[in-house]
């Protein structure tokens, strides 16, 4: 039975098919991330990221999050809901916001990363270790990587539905029990780098941020066949 099936069975078996019309809301079919957009300045990533969801009951607005996590902890994460990985502590809260629908339906999120607050949260909360360094000649790179995850929590999420300006009117369909409405990881990689960097020498105690996608070593690609 194909999930939309599975859902239209729940719903009429609890509501009967005139009341489902009537009185209760389509289940939620997508929830995705429409659009993911960076744009650099000097020391500032700016994201822009569009959210979009289809079916449930029109919102006006829902509160977003930008969380951040280690890529030696995605294991992890994976195996948790936003709400755990936040309050295990594998995952640090970088932003939340209140995102309206637009006139064309999604809901828009934007952040502004400053490099160097960013590194300095990422170290208090151990997200990097000054243990752990790649050093070639004096260009050095935290080992770990940063990863972004988006999470949109349902409005009746008590503890995380919590920002000014949210609908009075919580209830969503939530059929089939989700923890959230979204809890997505950007394909980014955010790597750390100071000492040299680029062939200039860094401040002590400044960092530059690159960003990557997956990108697989020709050792991985051997050692794969």
């Amino acid at each position: 039975m194909t999930k939309v099936a599975y859902l239209a069975t729940i719903v009429a078996l609890s509501f009967g098919p005139t009341d489902v019309l009537a009185q209760h809301c389509p289940p939620i079919v997508e929830s995705y991330l429409q659009s993911v957009s960076i744009e650099r300045s000097e020391g500032d990533i700016a994201f822009e990221i569009d959210y979009r969801k289809t079916g449930g009951q029109q919102k006006e607005s829902y509160q977003t999050y930008i969380l951040a996590y280690s890529q030696s902890d995605s294991n992890r994460i994976a195996a948790l809901t936003p709400q755990e990985a936040i309050e295990s502590k594998l995952a640090t809260v970088v932003h939340t916001q209140l995102s309206k629908r637009q006139q064309n339906g999604y809901y828009n999120i934007r952040w502004k990363l400053n490099t160097q607050s960013f590194v300095a949260s990422m170290l208090k909360d151990s997200r990097l270790d000054k243990q752990q360094i790649d050093d070639y000649g004096g260009w050095k790179s935290f080992k770990d990587r940063i990863r972004i995850a988006v999470f949109v929590p349902f409005l009746d999420d008590e503890k995380y539905s919590v920002v000014e300006g949210l609908p009075e009117n919580k209830h969503e369909c939530n059929y089939l029990g989700d923890s959230a409405l979204l809890f997505e990881t950007l394909s980014h990689r955010l790597s750390v780098h100071f000492g040299v960097v680029q062939a200039l020498r860094i401040p002590e105690d400044q960092y530059v941020l690159q960003i990557n996608g997956h990108r697989p070593s020709a050792k991985a690609r051997a050692d794969a066949k």
